[in-house]
């Protein structure tokens, strides 16, 4: 089983694989030479690792190629063998960077809002200035 069925093509995002070994009887087998290959070039996979009661775990690492891949896994207990397919993975390509912020198009420290519009800042504060410098200067008589 695949604890997921998609994964991102950069270098480093991963799923797990985990095969569970048990005979005809149902008893589950352990000591077993578990590897596997994938479809799709490009996507590896670990060594397998015993985690005890019949179950193995590896990791599936895809590179930088986008598609979708089965895994062809081999079990073995060294005088036979049998291969088994699993379910499709999705090899996506990662998320595009986000696009830059348009350029503001003001000057002098005014900025323009990401709507075009203009900001309304620099008038205001030479209002406020302007009340301020008459305040002063009649207040003073």
């Amino acid at each position: 089983t695949l604890n997921d069925d998609q994964i991102t093509s950069n270098g480093s995002d991963s799923v797990t694989v985990t095969v569970t070994v048990f005979d005809a009887q149902g008893l589950k087998l352990e000591d077993m030479t578990i590897s596997a290959s994938a479809s799709l070039s490009g996507v590896s996979v670990s060594s397998f690792s015993q985690q005890g009661e019949g179950v193995y775990t590896a990791s599936v690492t895809a590179s930088n190629t986008s598609g979708t891949s089965t895994l062809d896994i081999t079990i073995g207990n060294g005088t036979e063998s049998i291969v088994v397919t699993t379910e499709s993975i999705t090899v996506s390509s990662p998320p595009a960077p986000p696009k830059p912020a348009p350029p503001s198009g003001g000057g002098g420290g005014c900025a323009v809002a990401a709507d075009g519009s203009s900001d309304t800042s620099m008038p205001l504060l030479l209002i406020m200035a302007g009340l301020l410098f008459m305040r002063r200067r009649f207040s003073q008589r």
